[in-house]
């Protein structure tokens, strides 16, 4: 029987995941943020160097600023998963 995760905060409470999955799925979750920060960054950075906009381009424009905040969410989301991870896995001492 494996280990299930209960702690509050927890965005997975109602699929809960073995003990054992957590290093594989905040190592995901951050890699994908960071890799969709960097290349949605990118474009962003081109959008804004261009002077004149045409419709397409600011249509794309804001499309790209909610995929960064997408991403930041998922960078969030996977840093948060690897402190709560740290603090399941702490051993406490006993008191009498």
């Amino acid at each position: 029987m494996t280990n299930k995760t209960v702690y509050p905060g927890s965005f997975l409470l109602d699929d809960l995941k073995p003990l054992d999955m957590h290093p594989v799925l905040s190592t995901i979750f951050v890699l994908i943020g960071t890799i969709s920060l960097i290349c949605h960054g990118f474009v962003f950075c081109l959008l804004c160097a261009k002077r004149n906009f045409d419709y397409e381009q600011s249509m794309i424009f804001g499309y790209l600023v909610n995929q960064i905040l997408d991403a930041i969410r998922f960078t969030i989301r996977g840093l948060r998963y690897k402190v709560m991870n740290n603090w399941v896995s702490i051993t406490l001492a006993k008191l009498a």
